[in-house]
């Protein structure tokens, strides 16, 4: 590039993204950046607020880092934050704006100040603008924010430090997928705000091999994939990236739908580490019935009202009523382990007695009440002794049908055992959730080396609920195989 042409085209920024900055690529070589087809579309895209769901391999944080450095090195008093998922990234992900820098032009490379005494920060005292990394920002306006892997990042930093933009700033979230359960998720699935943008692995036409031969013939599932490629995305799939995806399917592992993801569903389904079968659960949650009625004052959802021929079990998580976590209670029938009420909400524990109390009349037929099984941990002691003192309730689930022990006890023995039952009731067809609360639960539920509990900002309360009611039937039912596909037979 000679002088001329540089200092003839310096005020375009299309231009500039496109010419000006070198990077290193795969092979280790020095370039010119030149965006590539991902890359391509996001750069025309102009919305200040953008959400990117995206296959492995795109180049996305290059791109989204080249434009943010363009942006904050031709712009006065500019205030642009990367934001890193994790400490051992931070000095990766800046060593891109660091070497855009170090490989400009000597004509027009700004002058560099230091940053504060930070070794992740460039500061320009000519413009006033400064482009820095970190794992989260709070005392800074920033005008611009990019947020990395935004999946697997703290998701009270990332809270914290998209406070730090204002109105008229811009803020980017990149992340490849990290599971249902993931704060991620919830903020795809509910913003409508920012523009959500997905980038499956087929849109790059770099994933191909080259195919000169007869035509392929295609199974009936890359036929609905090339139909579909074209209508939601524009893209007409070759037969070079038919191979191409044939190749990383054969690989050992099975990760090819979890790495490079054609739609927003399999994206999330296929990745993080769930505990339970994602796809499972979706379909059960996609079919979940809405309840028939609420009762009570604590309004709980009724899905089927009493069968005098049935006989049922209520699970009980308890909680003080005050915090974060739910007190749950959760009514199945005996015989088919379908879910036939729910009753969650935040009350103190006599109060939430009463609340369980009264559902449990709601399907008792003269003596024979509901076997109601308490978790005596924490606040379940106050709950029981209001049961048995106030409520007298007539059929109570005590330990080892020890009657000075009342309650169900969750400790570190019949925790992952229940939690287990719970999980192989739901996958083998044993049981049947009804409330789609439950089910969104079940989707966050992730295995922590060997502990199966909630991800981080999520709760298990109605998970742990069904699976005591489920593990005391279970206990009592030897023929439970006999049931086997019945919960959908009975939805479906």
């Amino acid at each position: 590039m000679n002088k001329k042409e540089l200092l003839k085209n310096i005020g375009d920024p299309i231009w500039r993204l496109h010419n000006l900055y070198r990077i290193v690529d795969k092979n280790s070589n020095k370039v010119v950046f030149k965006p590539n087809v991902p890359q391509q579309r996001l750069f025309k895209n102009k919305s200040k607020r953008k959400a990117i769901l995206k296959a492995r391999q795109h180049g996305i944080t290059t791109g989204c880092l080249v434009e943010m450095f363009d942006y904050t090195i031709f712009n006065e008093n500019v205030t642009s934050c990367i934001l890193a998922h994790k400490e051992d990234t931070i000095k990766k992900i800046f060593n891109i704006p660091r070497k855009l820098y170090r490989f400009m032009h000597p004509e027009i490379r700004p002058q560099i100040a230091l940053g504060g005494g930070s070794r992740y920060e460039m500061y320009f005292p000519e413009i006033n603008s400064r482009i820095y990394c970190g794992l989260e920002s709070r005392g800074d306006t920033n005008t611009r924010l990019h947020i990395s892997e935004a999946a697997f990042a703290d998701p009270e930093r990332v809270a914290a430090t998209m406070q730090t933009v204002p109105i008229h700033g811009w803020i980017t979230m990149e992340t490849t997928p990290n599971g249902f359960g993931n704060h991620f998720y919830e903020f795809w699935v509910g913003t409508q705000t920012y523009e959500k943008i997905f980038l499956p692995w087929f849109i790059n036409p770099e994933y191909c091999i080259p195919h000169r031969g007869a035509s392929l013939v295609l199974s009936q599932e890359e036929k609905d994939l090339i139909i579909s490629a074209k209508r939601d995305y524009g893209v007409d799939i070759t037969q070079g990236q038919i191979l191409y995806r044939r190749m990383k399917v054969d690989e050992p592992g099975g990760l090819f739908i979890q790495e490079y993801p054609e739609n927003e569903v399999d994206c999330f389904l296929f990745s993080g580490t769930p505990a339970m079968k994602a796809h499972i659960v979706k379909e059960l949650l996609d079919t979940a019935p809405d309840p028939i009625s609420l009762h009570g004052p604590g309004e709980a959802q009724i899905f089927h009202t009493r069968d005098a021929k049935k006989t049922y079990v209520c699970g009980v998580d308890t909680a003080s009523g005050v915090g974060l976590d739910s007190c749950v209670a959760v009514i199945f029938d005996r015989e088919t382990m379908e879910e036939q009420a729910c009753l969650a909400g935040k009350w103190p524990p006599f109060e939430f007695a009463n609340l369980i109390n009264d559902l449990c009349h709601q399907y008792a037929k003269g003596p024979a009440f509901p076997h109601l099984v308490v978790e005596s941990n924490n606040h379940g002691n106050a709950v029981l002794l209001q049961l048995i003192h106030h409520c007298r309730y007539p059929n109570l689930y005590y330990h080892n049908n020890d009657t000075t022990r009342p309650g169900w006890l969750t400790d570190m023995i019949s925790r992952p055992l229940m939690i287990n039952t719970f999980i192989d009731a739901v996958h083998n067809d044993h049981a049947l959730i009804n409330s789609k609360e439950t089910l969104r639960e079940c989707l966050a539920l992730v295995d922590n080396k060997g502990k199966i509990e909630a991800t981080e900002g999520f709760h298990d309360d109605r998970v742990v609920a069904c699976a005591i009611a489920i593990t005391v039937i279970s206990r009592t039912k030897p023929e439970v195989d006999l049931y086997k596909n019945l919960g959908r037979a009975i939805r479906l």
